[in-house]
């Protein structure tokens, strides 16, 4: 009976330490989710915490707290991000392009009217009207004024629409 009552008591010990054991690794181990990153354009370099890159679109296995994400590409601004992971995390980040942005700015300038053209600001893409010839030495003038402004007018992210009306044809 003895030896009974100590098997029951070992039995009884391991159950505990398997309980412990388990409560420790559920509580104490970090948890691991999937951090899922897009970006638009596509195929920017994505670093975590300094250390883990891969092209953009991607996804890491990361312990839950922050990270800081860094996203690069060529042409356009740095993304800088701090990011809590909680639970798996999908997100999008746009990149933007420094010209767009300046040209963007130049836009919400606009009209601008003058004897010679007039200049609008028509669903972001900039609208010229020209209103005497020759328009060539108008349109050397307008994108003389994009680029003292910083904005490469052949970028092919900016839209720009050259109206000629008929009478000057």
């Amino acid at each position: 009976m003895h030896q009974l009552i100590d098997k029951f008591k070992f039995i009884i010990l391991i159950i505990i330490m398997i309980i412990v054991g388990c409560f420790l690794i559920y509580f104490l181990v970090p948890k691991k989710f999937k951090f899922y990153i897009t970006t638009q354009p596509s195929d920017a370099k994505v670093t975590i915490d300094n250390q883990t890159s891969s092209q953009s679109p991607t996804y890491f296995k990361l312990n839950s707290g922050k990270h800081m994400v860094k996203i690069t590409k060529a042409g356009y601004s740095e993304v800088n991000e701090e990011v809590d992971l909680k639970n798996d995390t999908a997100l999008k980040f746009t990149l933007i392009d420094p010209n767009v942005e300046k040209f963007n700015k130049f836009l919400d300038t606009l009209p601008i009217k003058t004897n010679d053209y007039n200049l609008y600001n028509i669903n972001n893409s900039l609208f010229v009207t020209f209103l005497k010839t020759p328009t060539s030495i108008y349109k050397d003038k307008i994108l003389n004024l994009l680029k003292n402004t910083g904005i490469d007018p052949h970028d092919p992210n900016i839209n720009i629409v050259w109206d000629t009306p008929a009478y000057l044809r």
